[in-house]
C-alpha cells in the first residue's frame, strides 16, 4: 500500500516513529487502505499491557488516516 494522500502519509509517519519500520511494514504489507486504517487500532500495547496513551494515539492516527 502506498499512501495516496498527505493525511495517510502523516498518520503512517507517526505510527512508524512510535512503533518502528518493522511494524509499519507488517501493517501495510498486502493490505488496502481501508484495512490499514482499521489495523492501526490494534497496536495499543507495550510489554503486553494496554496503555491509554497508545489507545488515544492509534485512534488519532486512524482518524487522520481516514480523512
Amino acid at each position: 500500500m502506498h499512501p495516496s494522500n498527505q493525511n495517510q502519509f502523516d498518520a503512517l509517519t507517526s505510527f512508524c516513529y512510535n512503533c518502528g519500520k518493522g511494524n509499519l511494514r507488517k501493517l501495510v504489507s498486502d493490505r488496502d487502505a481501508a484495512t490499514v486504517g482499521q489495523k492501526l487500532l490494534l497496536y495499543y500495547k507495550s510489554e503486553g499491557k494496554a496503555l491509554d496513551g497508545l489507545v488515544r494515539r492509534r485512534e488519532e492516527e486512524s482518524a487522520l488516516f481516514g480523512s
